[in-house]
């Protein structure tokens, strides 16, 4: 009889044992490994984002309107984060990705660089319409480097989000770039040099999609999730798109600049 109930504790307790053990383990075989990529310091990525939430309410028209007064107020209200932007220009970037904050969050955080990206717009819409088109060259020269810079990292959000600021900024140095006379391309040619533009890496990019993926929705649902996302995927290529598109645009700024082109 207490053989019957040894053997009977032991089991119960093996089963609590089991109970305890199981979704402990479960829980760090389903829990991916997070990427700890070393980040540079002072990083453009946070810089940009002070710029950011520096930056005061901006005109919906800011890319369009004809209100100069309008926008020689928002461009002096704004004197701090033009400085920061200027700062990031210098810096390494490498974009922070918090994968464990929810998705929601990280869609929002991904646009806090854009009212940067939108400030240097406005400037240099302002530029144009005051017949100072080397001001304004000079900021959409500024606009590309910065998202440029903004392409280094991120996940699918990010990269995309940054080619589109990058298109901007290229297409207004199309189109201001003739009426520059060769002087005035000097200092448009030193600033847009340093863009330095590369290819997006889409394994990598896809990889840190990935891992967003298992991230929140663990590793086995997250790896069946992902398990279609290569760089044949559609959003993959709409970014691949948009990137070949930009690349097309960079080489006609250079020639319009008279710039050899890139190695």
């Amino acid at each position: 009889m207490k053989n019957a109930r040894s053997c009977f504790a032991i089991v119960v307790a093996f089963v609590l044992l089991a109970c305890l053990v199981l979704p402990i383990t479960f829980y760090l075989i389903n829990r991916p490994r997070i990427p700890n990529a070393p980040l540079p310091s002072p990083n453009a990525y946070d810089t940009v984002d002070q710029a950011s939430q520096a930056t005061t309410a901006i005109p919906l028209d800011f890319a369009e309107t004809n209100d100069t007064d309008a926008l020689i107020a928002f461009v002096n209200r704004n004197q701090t984060a033009l400085k920061l932007i200027d700062q990031s220009l210098d810096q390494p970037c490498v974009v922070r990705v918090d994968y464990e904050s929810g998705l929601d969050e990280i869609l929002e955080r991904a646009a806090y660089n854009r009212p940067a990206t939108r400030l240097l717009i406005a400037k240099a819409r302002l530029g144009a319409l005051t017949g100072d088109d080397s001001a304004a060259a000079m900021d959409y020269a500024k606009v590309v480097l910065l998202n440029s810079k903004l392409t280094n990292g991120g996940v699918l959000v990010h990269v995309g989000g940054a080619l589109a600021c990058e298109a901007y900024g290229l297409e207004g140095l199309v189109e201001t770039t003739p009426r520059l006379t060769s002087d005035e391309r000097k200092p448009i040619q030193a600033m847009f040099n340093r863009a330095k533009r590369k290819a997006i890496d889409l394994d990598a990019l896809v990889a840190r999609e990935s891992t967003l993926l298992k991230v929140h929705h663990g590793t086995i649902r997250g790896t069946i999730i992902s398990s279609s996302l290569n760089t044949t995927s559609p959003f993959v290529q709409q970014t691949k798109q948009a990137d070949d598109q930009n690349q097309q645009l960079y080489l006609d700024v250079q020639s319009a600049l008279d710039l050899p082109p890139s190695s």
